[in-house]
């Protein structure tokens, strides 16, 4: 019993401990009061809070109260100037114009303080960077340049006549192997050298004097000195062949006489979005021309009529020839276009050339409807005619 006793005393006393340790009793205003032990600082950071903040409060009041005085000091010095009181700004424009200034004048501190910082700190970095420039040059002047006693420590490397650090392992020639070898720096194929070589591996004996390349055999004469075997080579020939088919395709031109009364003439007029490429390739000692286009035309189709016709509504162009015969003149009757889409080596192999005929753009009239269609269609025919004329014309210029 009294060893029960004293354990009841003792925790009550260890209970009152903590109780005191963790109590937090609210005084007036809110404040902590009381013997707390661990709320000590708290209590003193809040009193030392509200203290700052009670001082910042009259700071503020007092400033207040001399801006007053010194605008009322302003308003009537400017009254007693002659100005008008509704041109005085009140007390409250007053001070944000001032506080504006302020913060104006705050800013500009900060942005010189930061430029000044900012100097000393690139100032302080070059003169680092100067110290250890110097620091470097001071302790690597040797290091550029291997002595011979460094070389022989270092296995593997040598040091060759004109002063290079090299490998072990490359060979100088000796003046009399220079002498011996002579210049070895590449040398311009010349077309002579170029025939002979290709003779000796063809088994093929050429004149010793002969200046000029000798045709052999069609890949010779045509691929490059350097590509003597044979192998892919492709030259492009886009420029002349774009010239060449839009010419080919302009002069594609037909006359059909339908009947007795008219006489048709069907024209290209022009070729537009002319696009494509072409090239020459060789391959295995054989050429191939490869060439891929497509294009729109535009054709016009005309009679050759009497200039007293009845029927005149067509687009007369040109009167004739002299005063002797009696006088024609030639009536658009109709207009329209093409559009090839696949002028190709590919196509050309198959000995077909596509041509869309599109709507008409001036659709003729039913009397000249027939005559039309037919000369439309011999003009289709002598596009393909031209196509495949332009086909042999660029064979036989590469």
């Amino acid at each position: 019993k009294i060893y029960e006793s004293k354990a009841v005393k003792d925790d009550e006393k260890q209970k009152k401990a903590l109780a005191k340790a963790f109590s937090f009793k609210g005084g007036s205003g809110g404040k902590a009061s009381g013997g707390s032990l661990l709320y000590d600082d708290k209590e003193e950071e809040m009193k030392k809070k509200e203290l700052q903040k009670q001082e910042e409060k009259k700071r503020k009041k007092e400033l207040r109260e001399k801006r007053k005085l010194q605008w009322e000091k302003d308003c009537v010095d400017r009254l007693s100037n002659g100005e008008e009181q509704k041109d005085i700004p009140s007390f409250e424009e007053y001070e944000k114009k001032i506080e504006k200034e302020a913060k104006q004048e705050e800013e500009k501190r900060k942005k010189l303080k930061k430029e000044q910082e900012d100097l000393e700190r690139r100032r302080r970095r070059e003169e680092q960077k100067k110290n250890q420039k110097n620091n470097d040059t001071s302790d690597d002047d040797d290091d550029d340049e291997l002595t011979e006693s460094e070389l022989k420590s270092l296995r593997g490397y040598k040091k060759t006549s004109d002063g290079r650090t090299t490998s072990y392992f490359t060979r100088e020639q000796t003046e009399e192997e220079k002498k011996l070898l002579g210049s070895i720096a590449p040398k311009k194929l010349e077309p002579s050298v170029a025939v002979a070589a290709t003779g000796a591996a063809t088994g093929t004996s050429l004149p010793s004097s002969s200046h000029v390349p000798q045709r052999l055999d069609s890949s010779v004469s045509s691929s490059s000195k350097w590509n003597q075997a044979g192998t892919w080579e492709e030259r492009d020939a886009s420029e002349w062949c774009n010239t060449a088919l839009e010419k080919f395709l302009k002069e594609s031109k037909v006359t059909c006489t339908v009947t007795d009364a008219f006489t048709f003439h069907g024209s290209i007029k022009t070729v537009k979005d002319l696009k494509g490429d072409a090239s020459v390739a060789f391959v295995s000692g054989k050429k191939r021309y490869v060439f891929d286009y497509n294009t729109n035309l535009s054709y016009e189709i005309a009679i050759e009529k009497p200039c007293d016709s009845a029927d005149n509504d067509g687009d007369n162009e040109e009167t004739t020839e002299n005063d002797n015969e009696k006088k024609k003149s030639t009536v658009v009757v109709a207009k329209g276009s093409f559009h090839l889409p696949d002028i190709s080596s590919t196509s050309i192999s198959d000995e077909e050339i596509e041509v869309h005929i599109m709507k008409w753009k001036k659709e003729p009239k039913e009397m000249y409807k027939q005559g039309a269609m037919e000369c439309r269609g011999k003009l289709v025919d002598k596009i393909r005619e031209n196509v495949f004329a332009f086909v042999s014309a660029f064979n036989a210029q590469y």
